[in-house]
């Protein structure tokens, strides 16, 4: 893909990626800043990565957060059967957010995240 073209698709993948419209230019930047071949080939790797069988391994209690899309039920439920051999887990849902939770519901998170470590 040409400059002008992995922009325009940077700039498509971010506006996706959270609610806040200020924070669109830092994601489309991370996306421009990143070596395009790690880039390229860490998604694709990350798309094929299935850790499913050792996850009945895991033993340290486990916090997963989502955004809600297509809706929170749905998400809930995908979590639940993913992670369904991880036997000490909290799944929490960010309401009005998108992939990129930090962002857009900042307190929310930080509260989620430092009341689980607190534990």
């Amino acid at each position: 893909m040409d400059s002008i073209s992995f922009r325009q698709n940077a700039a498509m993948m971010a506006k996706y990626m959270t609610l806040k419209e200020e924070k669109v230019e830092t994601l489309i930047q991370w996306i421009l800043d990143a070596d395009r071949k790690t880039y390229v080939y860490g998604y694709t790797d990350l798309l094929k990565l299935d850790i499913r069988e050792s996850l009945p391994n895991v033993k340290a209690k486990t916090l997963i957060i989502g955004a809600p899309f297509p809706d929170a039920e749905t998400v809930r439920t995908t979590f639940e059967n993913q992670f369904k051999d991880v036997q000490n887990k909290q799944v929490v849902i960010a309401e009005d957010s998108r992939h990129f939770i930090m962002f857009d519901q900042e307190d929310w998170f930080y509260e989620k995240v430092n009341s689980f470590l607190a534990k």
